[in-house]
């Protein structure tokens, strides 16, 4: 569970749950899913930051 204290902890955490998605994601029952997945993983990737422009091929481009 995360802990929101310990960024060491919680990364792990964040590193196991994403190699039992990709373990899980590898075959659906109803390809429908696919929206909510994609859904839940682009709501965490704002959550640290990922709404923001990145930059492109590192020389400060942002598309």
């Amino acid at each position: 569970m995360s802990t929101f204290q310990d960024p060491i902890a919680d990364a792990d955490e964040a590193c196991e749950a994403l190699r039992a998605l990709a373990h899980a994601t590898r075959r659906f029952n109803d390809p429908a899913q696919t929206y909510d997945v994609i859904g839940n993983l682009l709501a965490a990737r704002c959550s640290v930051g990922g709404h923001e422009k990145l930059p492109v091929g590192g020389h400060g481009i942002a598309r």
